[in-house]
């Protein structure tokens, strides 16, 4: 359903990504010129579901309303929807991407729960129904083709963002320039301490990379890291 809706009735979950002034001014000016061409979409109770920056480029241009698509979405369907259109971004930092990856999965499994056990009937070798193979994509088979990555990138991405502790990654996050995925990968292999210190070390500029830590790191501190392959059963399962 397609209908109008007031600018200052539309509610933005606070979790979203920020808008980028300079997307959103380009939009505003393309707005201007021949008019919003996709309508946002909505829940039923004009929580924003895609379309954050076609949202604030109509408030640049001073609009009191907006054209808006009323979806049935709802909960982690709506999240889920959500994800995938920050996935279309293209300003995306790795760590980012692998905490996006993480959650599109933990939310694809909630949602599809036989896709997860599917996954883990392949990984145990066992036969798997083929009705149950046809219902529903895997994990790995749907976001591969909703953001055009390859399977094992998705699940490279994923692994690193479950071996970054919680700490490391917001200390990360305050990086002057986004952390690449090679250092990313070489941090998640520390141990929590060690992790916290590097992703210190790194954003305040007193090293420039993981190896310059582990060079200089005192001879009584020892590197201890997590370890670095995965059962092959959690693998398969990861892959879908």
């Amino acid at each position: 359903m397609s209908m109008k809706v007031r600018i200052d009735e539309i509610k933005v979950n606070p979790g979203r990504r920020t808008a980028l002034e300079h997307d959103i001014e380009e939009l505003a000016f393309s707005i201007s010129e021949i008019g919003l061409l996709n309508p946002i979409t909505l829940t039923g109770d004009y929580t924003l579901v895609a379309g954050l920056h076609r949202l604030e480029a109509v408030k640049m241009l001073g609009w009191i309303e907006v054209e808006c698509t009323i979806t049935g979405l709802e909960g982690l369907t709506a999240e889920l929807a959500e994800l995938d259109e920050n996935f279309a971004r293209t300003n995306l930092s790795p760590l980012e991407i692998g905490d996006l990856y993480r959650r599109r999965k933990d939310i694809y499994e909630m949602l599809y729960p036989e896709t997860k056990a599917l996954g883990m009937n392949k990984a145990k070798g066992n036969n798997v129904d083929c009705k149950l193979q046809s219902t529903r994509k895997s994990f790995i088979e749907d976001t591969a083709s909703v953001t055009g990555s390859h399977p094992s990138t998705i699940a490279r991405h994923i692994k690193i963002a479950t071996d970054l502790t919680p700490e490391a990654k917001e200390t990360l996050r305050g990086a002057e320039k986004p952390i690449s995925g090679t250092t990313l990968k070489k941090i998640s292999k520390l141990d929590p301490d060690q992790q916290k210190k590097v992703s210190a070390l790194l954003v305040s500029g007193e090293i420039q990379t993981v190896d310059e830590y582990l060079e200089k790191k005192p001879p009584c501190e020892p590197v201890q890291e997590a370890p670095q392959q995965l059962p092959t059963e959690q693998i398969a399962a990861m892959m879908g």
